[in-house]
Order: C-alpha cells, then structure tokens, then sequence
C-alpha cells in the first residue's frame, strides 16, 4: 500500500518506546484472521520512516530501523484475530515523504 509518512503527533505520546511523527488517526487498517504464522509489516522510503502498530489486544508495537537501511520493521508472533491500526511516521518532525507498507505473513518484505 502507498502511504505519505509522517504526522504532526509525535510517536512516542503514544508509547515512550515509539520513536517519530504520525497523522493522529491511523494511515492503515488490517482485519487479519489468526492462523499460525507471525505477522509482519514494514515501511520501505527513500526517507527515514518508522511504524506504531496498534494490535487489535491492545499491544502497541513500534520500530525504527529494523528493516533493510533505514526502513523499519515489526512482526509480531501468534498474532491475535481483529482489526490492526497501522501509522507509518516519519523520524523527522515535518517531514513527509511517500512510503510502502507491507504486509506479510511471511516474514522480511
């Protein structure tokens, strides 16, 4: 999915391990149906984006630069069924730059 990184809120109001800026409403949602493999997603840019996943249990998730480069990376093992929110930040406040979210149940997209 395309998407435009970044926001005006920073990340880390949300949880203090969250590092960026994202919109205040959620850039993406996956209804995902649990089954027996881990669930990932990462953000590919030429710019330096992160992600804050808010696991329909309540988990939150975050990343920086797990990913190849600077691009991040979450994959969360035995995943809950429901609806996941999905922000893809940017790690520079006012910065806002076009993105690719994946998906995957797969592993490294």
């Amino acid at each position: 999915v395309n998407i435009t990184s970044g926001g005006t809120l920073s990340a880390n109001t949300v949880s203090s391990n969250c590092t960026g800026w994202v919109a205040e409403a959620s850039d993406y949602q996956v209804r995902y149906t649990a089954g027996a493999f881990n669930l990932s997603f990462s953000s590919t840019s030429s710019s330096d984006t992160t992600l804050v996943i808010l696991a329909p249990n309540g988990n939150i998730y975050c990343d920086d630069d797990s990913g190849n480069g600077l691009n991040p990376i979450v994959t969360i093992g035995n995943p809950p069924s429901g609806i996941y929110n999905v922000w893809v930040g940017s790690y520079r406040s006012g910065e806002y730059a076009p993105a690719t979210l994946s998906v995957s149940e797969l592993g490294r997209q």
